[in-house]
C-alpha cells in the first residue's frame, strides 16, 4: 500500500499492493481547462460587441453557465476599474468577473471585492491597470457593470529587516560528480560574501560575484565525492547562513523554457535529474518515453532541501489526459510516482506548484528514470558487529549491485532477488551508535533518496510478523523491532518489573521515514492502564519541528509483570509500518541542542543564543548552560535550565510544552570586539544522585528559516560572527512602474544605527541607469529618500533594472551602500487615462492611489511620539475610589475575600490601586487585611475597613460570622478546582480527549463526579496513598519529585500542597452532598489598560446552589487569548504587553466566565487628533481605534498594501514576481 498525506495532513490510502496502472483521473487536469476555455473562447470571440467606456451595462443571467461577453480597447498604462452589482439590486446571482487578452490568456478575474458588508451587499469592485497596448474581453456574470480609467501610483519600500544574511534560493541546488557547476543564491544582506563552505569532502566553492540579494558561485565536484545532502555555508562580514545542496551520481540537464505547452514538450533522456524552477501559474512539461510494463520512477525533491514550494507532479498520455498524479508523498510535501505503463510510448511529465503557486525561489531537482527506488527496510536497525537479514521493499530493484550504507559498500549478500523486493544478509559495520543512510548500488552508481538505518549497542530483536502465541516476555535493555502491518494491530509484550524501578520506553517510526504514528499503553496484570504515550511533546505548531514518535518514562509503584502494547495511535496498519521500541531500566541522563547554527554580534548591542535542554531517563535536577570560543570583547554568562519543561500557548490560550526546557545564552560584545567569525561550542553540566555529567551541544538547523530542515546540521559547527555595526542601512522596493513623460517615486528607507543622525549629508548617484531614464530631484528625510525617476519622451516600452548607491562620511567613518537591483518598467503615454466613474452614491467608496488627493479620511495634526502619558499629567486629576466588593461575608477559619480597589480619573481612565492603597478598621481584631487586600477572619463581628489613596477613600462593611471548625476539605470543593487552576484539566494535559501517560480527566474539570473516580479508583488507585499520603502519586508528581511530563505544578509545602495533603489524610472526601456551583462571575467584566506594563487584578466570585458566594479567585484557570496584548499570571493579575483587544477566560469546575480588556498607548481624549470619517465604515471602526489610544495610519499605495497583506496573510513578503504582477494590474490580481 502506499500512503499520502493531503494539505491538512489527513492520511489517505490504497487497499492492497500499489500498481501505479491502476491510477486514472476522473476529472480533467487544470491544464486541459484551461485548454478548453481557450477552445470557447476562439470560437466565440468574433460575436462579442465592442464598448466605449464609460457607461453602465444591464444584463440578466437566464440560464446555467451563461457568461455574457464584451471586448473593449485598452492601451499601455490605462487603468480601468469594473464594478458588479446584483445583491445590492436584491437578488441572489453572486457576479464574478474574468478579463481575457486577445490570445485568450486571463488579465484579472474577481468574485467578491471584500466579505458581505451591510450596505454594498454582495458584489464586486476591481481595478486593471494594463501593461501593453491590446483588445480586452470582459466575460462574467454581470447584471450592472460600472466601469471607467484610473492611475497608477510607483512602489514603496519595504520596513528595514535584521542584517544577518539569509539564502531564499539556491540555484540548481545540486550537481553531478566529476562536474563544475555555477550557482546563483539569492537573498538578503549577501553584499561582500566573501567564501562558500560545504560540509563533507569532495565538494568546494569560489564566488564569483556578489551583490546584496544575490551570490554567484562555482561548486566544484570532485569524481569521488559522496552522495547526498551537504551543508552548504555563505559567510559574509554581517554573519553566515546555511542551506543545503545535493551531490549526485547521474546526468543532469537544466530545464530549457518555454517549456510550459504540454504537446511541444522536448525529449528529456532517461536516468536524468532536471534542475528547474517554477512560478506562479507556471508549468514545466518534461516528455519521456516508456516501454510496455515498464516501471519508470518520478521524484521530485523541492522542499525536502529546504525550500517553501508545495509541488504537484502528473503524468500525461499523448492526448493530454492525466494518468497519474502525486500531490504530497513526503512529510514535506514533495510528490514521488512510480508508475507501471501499460502501453508504449510518449509520456509528458508535468510540475507545477500548489494551486498554481510559485516564485523565483521555488527551485526542484526531479529524478525520472527507470531506476531502483526504497521505501522501506525491516528491521530498521540492527546492532554493530552482527549479522542480520534485511528484506528490502521498493521498486526496479532486480538489478541492484549491493547496499550501500554511509556512503559506502557493505558486506552483504543478496539472498533473494525480486522487482519489489531484496532479502539481503548485512554484516553490521563497527560504527558508531546513530542514525545512517541506507541506500543502493546498480551498475555501480549509487541511488538517491536513502532510507534511515540505525545501528546501536545493544541486543536487538526482530518481530517480521508480530509475536505470535502470545506476548513475549521481554529482558531490557533491549530493541524490538517490529510492522504495524494490519489496521488495529497491537503488538503486546510482558516485562518483569519491581515496585520503585524506573523504566524508558522510546519508539521511533517518523524518525525512520514511514507514517506510522507510534503509542505505547502499559497495563498491569489485571488489565488497567498504567501508562500511556502518543507524541512526546504536541504537533501542529510552527514553534516547534514536527515529530510523532515518543519517549516514556515510568516509575513502576508495584512488584509484577506488566503488558506493554505497541500500536499506531490512529489504529491504522501498513507493510512500510516500521518501528524500533527502546526498553531499558532508566539512567538519568540529558541532551543538550543548539537551536541555529549562526549567530551575529553587533559590537555594543546584545544577541541570543537558543538552547534547548532535554532530559532523558528521569533527569530531574537544574542544568547549568554557558558557551566556549568566544574572541575577545565578546562575553556570555551562564544560565541554568530549569527541570520544567518550557510552555508555550496554543491557538486558543491552552498550554502546551516543548519537549525539553528552552533557555537563551546572551552574547554581549564590547565596542573595542574583535571583529571576524569564531567557532563556538556550548556545553551544560549537572548532578544528580551525587554524580555529575557534563555534555557538549548538537547543532540545529533553525526551524522555519531554513524550510523544512530539521534535526542536527550535516556540518555541526556554530559560528558567530562579530560584523561592525553600519551607520545606516537601505530597504528598496522590488520594482517601479514609470509612465512615460510623468515622474515616479521611488523610496529607499533608511534605518538608522547611530544617534549621529545626518541625513543631510547623505549622497545618491547611480549605479546603473538605463539610458532614456533621469533623476528629476531628490528629496533627504531622516527616515526615507524619495527619488523621482522619469523617462524621457523619446523611449518607448521597455523592462531593465535600475540600482542607486547611497555614501555617508560621519564619525570618521565613510559608509557606502548598493541598493539590490531595482527591476522597473517603462509603458507608454497614457493620456486616455480618466477618473473613476460609478453610479452615484451617498459615500462612494475611494481608491487611496494618492493621499494627497484622495484621501479618505483626514487627521488634522500628527501624533506625538514617545512613552505614553502618565496618568498624573495635567488634566487627569483622580476623582474617586470605589471597593469590590462593597459587602463581604466570611465563614469559617478558611474563608478569604479579595479586595479590589479602584481609581477613577477625570479622563474617565480607571486603574487598579489596590496594591498601592492602604487598608484600616475602625474595630481592630475583627478581620486583618493584608496589603495586597486579601480580608481573613480573625473572630465573629462587624467591622467597617477603609481604603485610602491619594487623598480619597472608600468603605467595605465586613461581617464575620461563626469561626467554628471549617468544613473539611472536599474534592468538589478545594481539589478539584486545583487539578483546573494548574492545568491537569486543560486540552492539552490530563483534560484531552485520551488523556495523558493513562490517566484522563473531564476538560476543565466538567465532571469532578467522574475526576474524582479517576483520582481515587483508577488503575487500582495507584494514585493515592492512604497510609503515607506524602507518598501519593498526586502530590509527587506535580511538585517533580518524580518525572512528570508536565514539569512543576507546585511546590511542596504550598498551599495547594497543603490542601491535597490533607484531603488525603482526612478520607478523601467528595462532598457530594453540598453546595454545588451555580455560576461564576468575573469584576471587571472590562477595562481599559493605558500603557504597556500597565496591571490589573480580577476579582472571581462564585454563586452556589444555596444561594451563597464565595471568593474563587485563587481557584480558578486564567488564559489571555492573546498574550501578546496582555498576560494574566495564576493569581489573576493581567498585565498590557501591546495595543489592541483580548479576552481572559476565567474555568472552573466546568463553569467559565470572560474578562475583555483593552491595551492603549494613549489615555481616552488624551493626545488623540480629529479624524474626519471618509464613509460610513470609518465610524465604528474610528470610534473603537480611539478607544484603544490607536491612530489609523495614512492610506496605503499598493505596494504597501500588498506587503501588509502578505505579512498578515501569510507572514512572508512578496516576491519580486508576485509584486511586479500585482502593481501590474493592480485590484484586479490581488484583492
Amino acid at each position: 500500500m502506499r500512503i499520502w498525506e493531503s494539505r491538512f495532513g489527513e492520511p489517505f490510502y490504497r487497499d492492497g499492493p500499489w500498481e501505479a496502472t491502476e491510477i486514472r483521473a476522473k476529472s480533467t487536469t487544470q491544464t486541459q481547462r484551461r485548454e478548453e476555455s481557450r477552445r470557447v473562447f476562439d470560437q466565440r470571440k468574433n460575436s462579442f460587441q465592442l464598448l466605449e467606456p464609460p457607461l453602465v451595462l444591464n444584463g440578466r443571467i437566464r440560464r446555467p453557465k451563461q457568461a455574457d461577453s464584451f471586448w473593449i480597447d485598452a492601451r499601455a498604462g490605462e487603468q480601468y476599474t469594473f464594478e458588479g452589482l446584483a445583491m445590492r439590486l436584491g437578488n441572489f446571482l453572486d457576479p464574478a468577473i474574468t478579463v481575457y487578452d486577445s490570445s485568450g490568456g486571463i488579465v484579472a478575474y474577481m468574485d467578491e471585492t471584500a466579505p458581505v458588508d451591510e450596505n454594498r451587499g454582495r458584489g464586486l469592485r476591481i481595478m486593471c491597470l494594463f501593461s501593453s497596448g491590446r483588445k480586452c474581453l470582459l466575460w462574467g456574470l454581470l447584471p450592472a457593470l460600472f466601469f471607467g480609467g484610473g492611475q497608477e501610483k510607483a512602489a514603496a519600500a519595504e520596513s528595514p529587516r535584521t542584517l544577518s544574511p539569509f539564502i531564499q534560493s539556491i540555484f540548481p541546488r545540486g550537481g553531478r560528480q566529476g562536474t563544475e557547476v555555477e550557482i546563483s543564491i539569492q537573498g538578503k544582506y549577501l553584499g561582500g560574501a566573501r567564501e562558500i563552505r560545504f560540509s563533507g569532502t569532495g565538494v568546494k566553492g569560489k564566488v564569483l560575484d556578489a551583490s546584496e540579494s544575490q551570490v554567484k558561485a562555482l561548486v566544484n565536484i570532485s569524481p569521488d565525492a559522496p552522495v547526498g545532502r551537504r551543508d552548504l555555508r555563505v559567510l559574509t562580514p554581517r554573519g553566515s547562513f546555511v542551506q543545503v545542496f545535493e551531490v549526485g551520481a547521474l546526468p543532469e540537464q537544466m530545464e530549457v523554457e518555454p517549456n510550459d505547452d504540454w504537446s511541444k514538450a522536448s525529449l528529456v533522456p532517461l536516468p536524468v535529474v532536471v534542475n528547474g524552477r517554477v512560478f506562479a501559474g507556471d508549468y514545466d512539461y518534461f516528455r519521456v518515453r516508456a516501454s510496455a510494463g515498464q516501471v519508470l520512477v518520478f521524484d521530485l525533491n523541492s522542499s525536502r532541501n529546504g525550500t517553501r514550494f508545495d509541488a504537484v507532479l502528473s503524468i500525461l498520455d499523448e492526448k493530454g489526459q492525466e494518468v497519474a498524479s502525486q500531490d504530497d508523498y513526503y512529510f514535506d510535501k514533495d510528490p514521488h510516482l512510480e508508475y507501471r505503463f501499460a502501453q508504449p510510448g510518449e509520456y509528458v511529465v508535468a510540475v507545477n506548484g500548489f494551486r498554481e503557486a510559485g516564485s523565483p525561489f521555488s527551485e526542484y531537482r526531479l529524478l525520472m528514470g527507470e531506476l531502483p527506488t526504497l521505501s522501506y527496510v525491516f528491521p530498521a536497525g540492527a546492532q554493530r558487529g552482527r549479522s542480520v537479514e534485511l528484506l528490502v521493499a521498493g521498486s526496479n530493484l532486480e538489478a541492484v549491485d549491493t547496499l550501500v550504507l554511509d556512503h559506502a559498500p557493505v558486506k552483504a549478500e543478496i539472498i533473494e532477488r525480486g522487482s519489489q523486493q531484496l532479502k539481503v544478509r548485512l554484516n553490521v559495520p563497527n560504527l558508531d551508535s546513530g542514525f545512517y543512510p541506507l541506500s543502493v548500488r546498480e551498475g555501480g552508481v549509487e541511488m538517491p533518496n536513502p532510507l534511515t538505518f540505525a545501528i546501536s549497542d545493544g541486543r536487538e530483536i526482530a518481530l517480521a510478523d508480530g509475536p505470535g502465541g502470545g506476548p513475549l516476555l521481554l529482558e531490557p535493555p533491549l530493541v524490538l523491532n517490529g510492522r504495524i502491518r494490519r489496521p488495529k494491530q497491537a503488538d503486546s509484550f510482558w516485562i518483569d518489573a519491581r515496585a520503585g524501578e524506573q523504566y524508558t520506553f522510546e519508539g521511533l517510526a517518523m524518525r525512520l521515514g514511514n507514517f506510522l504514528d507510534p503509542a505505547i499503553t502499559v497495563y498491569d496484570s489485571s488489565g488497567g492502564i498504567v501508562a500511556y504515550m502518543d507524541e512526546t511533546a504536541p504537533n501542529g505548531f510552527d514553534k516547534e519541528p514536527p515529530s510523532l514518535d515518543f519517549y516514556l518514562v515510568h516509575t513502576f509503584e508495584r512488584d509484577g509483570r506488566y503488558r506493554i502494547e505497541m500500536r499506531d495511535a490512529g489504529l491504522r496498519g501498513r507493510d512500510d509500518f516500521v518501528y524500533r521500541l527502546s526498553v531499558g531500566r532508566a539512567s538519568p541522563s540529558f541532551e543538550v541542542a543548539v537551536l541555529t547554527n549562526q549567530v551575529t554580534v553587533l559590537p555594543g548591542q546584545l544577541a541570543q543564543l537558543p538552547v534547548r535542554v532535554r532530559r532523558l531517563g528521569g533527569w530531574n535536577t537544574p542544568v547549568e548552560v554557558w558557551v566556549e570560543g568566544l574572541p575577545d570583547g565578546v562575553s556570555s554568562k551562564k544560565v541554568i535550565a530549569e527541570p520544567v519543561n518550557t510552555r508555550f500557548r496554543g491557538t486558543f490560550g491552552e498550554d502546551f510544552f516543548f519537549d525539553g526546557t528552552n533557555v537563551d545564552l546572551p552574547l554581549e560584545a564590547t565596542e573595542t570586539a574583535t571583529l571576524g567569525i569564531s567557532e563556538l561550542r556550548v556545553k551544560a553540566r549537572g548532578i544528580i544522585n551525587g554524580k555529575g555529567l557534563e555534555q557538549t551541544a548538537s547543532i540545529f538547523y533553525p526551524w522555519q528559516q531554513t524550510g523544512h530542515l530539521r534535526g542536527r546540521t550535516a556540518e555541526g559547527l556554530l559560528l558567530m560572527t562579530v560584523a561592525s555595526t553600519p551607520l545606516f542601512d537601505l530597504e528598496s522596493p522590488p520594482s517601479l512602474t514609470l509612465i512615460r513623460g510623468k515622474p515616479a517615486e521611488l523610496i529607499l528607507a533608511v534605518r538608522w544605527f547611530t544617534s549621529n543622525k545626518d541625513p543631510k549629508s547623505l549622497t545618491i548617484e547611480p549605479v546603473r541607469l538605463p539610458s532614456g531614464l533621469k533623476v528629476e530631484r531628490l528629496e533627504v528625510k531622516e527616515d526615507k529618500i524619495s527619488v523621482w525617476i522619469s523617462a524621457g519622451d523619446q523611449i518607448g516600452e521597455m523592462a531593465d533594472r535600475i540600482s542607486l548607491a547611497v555614501s555617508l562620511s560621519l564619525e570618521g567613518r565613510h559608509y557606502r551602500k548598493v541598493t539590490p537591483d531595482i527591476a522597473v518598467k517603462v509603458l507608454r503615454d497614457s493620456s486616455r487615462l480618466r477618473a473613476l466613474v460609478v453610479e452615484p452614491a451617498p459615500n462612494p467608496p475611494r481608491r487611496h492611489e494618492d493621499a494627497k488627493k484622495h484621501e479618505a479620511f483626514s487627521i488634522s495634526r500628527e501624533t506625538p511620539s514617545g512613552s505614553p502619558r502618565s496618568l498624573g499629567a495635567a488634566g487627569s486629576r483622580l476623582v474617586k475610589i470605589s471597593v469590590f466588593p462593597e459587602q463581604v461575608q466570611l465563614a469559617g477559619k478558611k474563608a478569604r475575600q479579595a479586595l479590589l480597589v479602584t481609581a477613577l480619573y477625570s479622563n474617565g481612565v480607571e486603574r487598579d490601586a489596590t496594591s498601592q492603597a492602604r487598608f484600616s478598621l475602625k474595630t481592630p481584631g475583627v478581620v486583618e487585611i493584608t496589603s495586597q487586600g486579601l480580608v481573613l477572619p480573625l473572630k465573629p463581628g462587624t467591622v467597617q475597613a477603609v481604603a485610602a489613596f491619594q487623598g480619597k477613600t472608600a468603605t467595605v462593611a465586613i461581617n464575620v460570622a461563626s469561626l467554628e471548625a471549617s468544613r473539611r476539605v472536599s474534592f468538589l470543593q478545594d481539589i478539584s478546582p486545583i487539578l483546573t487552576q494548574k492545568g491537569c484539566t486543560g486540552s492539552n494535559c490530563h483534560g484531552s480527549v485520551r488523556g495523558k501517560a493513562g490517566f484522563k480527566l473531564s476538560l476543565f474539570g466538567a465532571r469532578p463526579d467522574l475526576d474524582f473516580e479517576a483520582v481515587v479508583k483508577a488503575n487500582g488507585g495507584r494514585r493515592i496513598k492512604r497510609d503515607k499520603p506524602e507518598e501519593s502519586l498526586l502530590l509527587r508528581k506535580p511538585t517533580f519529585q518524580e518525572a512528570h511530563g508536565g514539569g512543576e505544578r507546585f511546590k511542596t509545602g504550598s498551599l495547594e500542597y497543603q490542601a491535597i495533603l490533607e484531603w488525603i489524610s482526612s478520607g478523601l472526601e467528595y462532598d457530594a452532598g453540598g453546595p454545588k456551583l451555580e455560576e461564576i462571575a468575573v469584576y471587571p467584566e472590562e477595562r481599559i489598560l493605558v500603557g504597556v506594563g500597565s496591571k490589573q487584578r480580577l476579582i472571581v466570585t462564585g454563586r452556589l446552589s444555596g444561594g451563597s458566594q464565595v471568593d474563587l479567585t485563587q481557584q480558578v484557570r486564567y488564559t489571555s487569548n492573546d498574550e501578546s496584548i496582555a498576560t494574566v499570571d495564576e493569581a489573576g493579575e493581567i498585565t498590557g504587553k501591546g495595543s489592541g483587544e483580548t479576552s481572559i477566560m476565567v474555568r472552573t469546575l466546568g463553569r467559565a466566565a470572560v474578562a475583555k480588556v483593552a491595551v492603549t498607548h494613549l489615555a481616552p481624549g488624551r493626545d488623540y487628533p480629529a479624524i474626519s470619517p471618509g464613509n460610513f465604515v470609518d465610524v465604528p471602526i474610528f470610534a473603537k481605534l480611539k478607544k484603544l489610544g490607536i491612530v489609523p495610519s495614512m492610506p496605503a499605495d499598493d505596494s504597501v498594501f500588498l506587503r501588509r497583506v502578505y505579512l498578515d496573510v501569510l507572514g512572508t513578503l512578496p516576491t519580486i514576481d508576485e509584486t511586479r504582477q500585482f502593481l501590474a494590474c493592480s485590484w484586479i490580481c490581488g484583492r
